[in-house]
C-alpha cells in the first residue's frame, strides 16, 4: 500500500476532487482533505501528510491534468500570509466561468472594483463606500445597494477580494483584489495592467501589496521579507541593509498623477517614493497606449442567447406586412399614377403566386 500511494491512484483522486469542487483551499483545509484520504484508504497518515508529500501529490495531478488545461496552484496572501491551493483553469476561461456564476450586475460592479483598484487609489484598494457608489451606478431596477453589499462580501468569502484594514489593529477596511483573482486572471492583469503589475523578487510573484528597498527597485511580499531577513539583512541588488522598518511601503509610483490612466514610469526602474521630474512624466503617444488596455467585457452567457433571439424575431412584421397583399403591398412598390397593366398588377399577381405556392388550399380558391 505505501509503493501505491505514491503511484497516481485513489489518493490524487481525492484530493484533486476536495480542490476542484471547493475551487481552493488554505493549507490546514488540505491537511485535513489528506487526513481524510489516508483514513479512508488505510494509509500511514504521518508520512502522507507532510509537507514534502502534499508536494509531491500536487505535483503528479498537475501532470495528469496539463492536457486539459488545468492545474493546483499554490499561493501565499499578500495581506496576511496565509497559503492558499487554488484550482485553476491554465486558458482563459475563468471569464467564462465567472460569466455564468455571476448577474450581469454582479460583473459590472466586479469590473468596476477591479478598475479602481489597479488605476485609481495609491495603495490598491476601495473603500467601502465607493463600492456602494460604484454599485450606483449600475442600474438600479435589477442591481440595488443591499444586493452589491451581499456581493462583496461573498467575493470576499471566495477569497476574490480581500480586506485590506489601514490599521492592523482596527476594525476598518477597505476592498482590493484576493489570492484567487490574481491567480486565476494572472494572463490578463500581466497584459491589461501591465503598468501596474511588478514581481515580488524573492518568490516571482505577482505583487500589489509589499515594500521595496529604500535604495533600489527591488519589491518584496512582506511575508516574504519576514522569511528573508530571518537569515539575511541586506538587500540581493544593492546590498543595502534590510529591516522592517527602512523598508518603504509600495504605492503606485504615479502619485502626482491627475488621472489613473495617465501613462506611468518602468514599473521597477524607479523608486516609489519619489513623483518624478517633468520629463519622466512625459509619454510617448505609444506608452499611451499600452496604459489604455481594459478589461474584457464580462457579461452572463444568458444575455446573449436573448439578443440572439430578438435578432432572429425582429424581420418578422416586415414579412406579415408585406405577405399579406393588397393595396399596400401595390402603393409601396408603384409609382404615383399607375396604369392599367402597369407594374403594380404585376407585383400583385406575383404576390398572390407566392402565396399560392406556400399555402396550397389557398391557391385553389384565387384559381375558382
Amino acid at each position: 500500500m505505501d509503493d501505491e500511494g505514491f503511484s497516481y491512484g485513489d489518493m490524487h483522486k481525492i484530493v484533486l476532487q476536495g480542490i476542484m469542487s471547493a475551487g481552493f483551499l488554505d493549507a490546514r483545509g488540505v491537511k485535513n482533505l489528506f487526513k481524510g484520504a489516508c483514513n479512508a484508504l488505510n494509509l500511514d497518515e504521518e508520512q502522507r501528510t507532510s509537507m514534502q508529500a502534499v508536494q509531491k501529490v500536487v505535483r503528479e495531478i498537475n501532470e495528469k491534468i496539463k492536457p486539459y488545461d488545468m492545474a493546483i496552484r499554490s499561493a501565499s496572501c499578500e495581506l496576511t500570509g496565509k497559503k492558499f491551493y487554488v484550482f485553476l483553469i491554465t486558458v482563459e476561461k475563468p471569464i467564462m466561468k465567472m460569466q455564468t456564476l455571476f448577474s450581469k450586475g454582479e460583473l459590472e460592479l466586479f469590473q468596476k472594483i477591479m478598475t479602481a483598484v489597479l488605476r485609481k487609489y495609491d495603495h490598491f484598494a476601495v473603500p467601502v463606500m465607493d463600492c456602494n457608489n460604484m454599485a450606483r451606478e449600475i442600474d438600479a431596477r435589477n442591481f440595488s445597494i443591499e444586493m452589491a453589499e451581499a456581493f462583496v462580501q461573498k467575493m470576499i468569502a471566495l477569497q476574490y477580494f480581500a480586506k485590506y484594514y489601514l490599521d492592523p489593529k482596527g476594525p476598518e477596511y477597505e476592498i482590493t483584489i484576493g489570492i484567487r483573482t490574481i491567480r486565476e486572471f494572472e494572463p490578463i492583469l500581466r497584459e491589461v495592467y501591465d503598468d501596474v503589475m511588478t514581481n515580488c523578487h524573492l518568490c516571482k510573484m505577482i505583487m500589489l501589496h509589499g515594500h521595496q528597498c529604500p535604495k533600489c527597485s527591488l519589491f518584496v511580499h512582506k511575508a516574504c521579507l519576514e522569511k528573508y531577513i530571518k537569515t539575511c539583512k541586506t538587500c540581493p541588488g544593492c546590498k543595502t541593509g534590510w529591516t522592517e522598518k527602512n523598508m518603504v511601503k509600495r504605492v503606485r509610483q504615479a502619485q502626482g498623477d491627475e488621472t489613473p490612466d495617465t501613462p506611468r514610469p518602468e514599473k521597477e526602474n524607479t523608486p516609489s517614493t519619489s513623483r518624478g521630474s517633468g520629463r519622466r512624466q512625459q509619454a510617448s503617444p505609444q506608452s499611451k497606449q499600452k496604459s489604455q488596455p481594459e478589461m474584457p467585457v464580462l457579461q452572463p452567457m444568458v444575455a446573449g442567447k436573448r439578443g440572439s433571439r430578438s435578432k432572429v424575431k425582429s424581420p418578422s412584421p416586415q414579412a406579415s406586412s408585406t405577405s399579406k397583399g393588397g393595396n399596400k403591398g401595390a402603393t409601396k412598390n408603384t409609382s404615383p399614377t399607375p396604369s392599367k397593366g402597369s407594374a403594380a398588377t404585376k407585383g400583385r399577381g406575383g404576390r398572390r403566386k407566392k402565396k399560392a405556392a406556400a399555402l396550397p388550399s389557398s391557391s385553389e380558391e384565387d384559381s375558382d
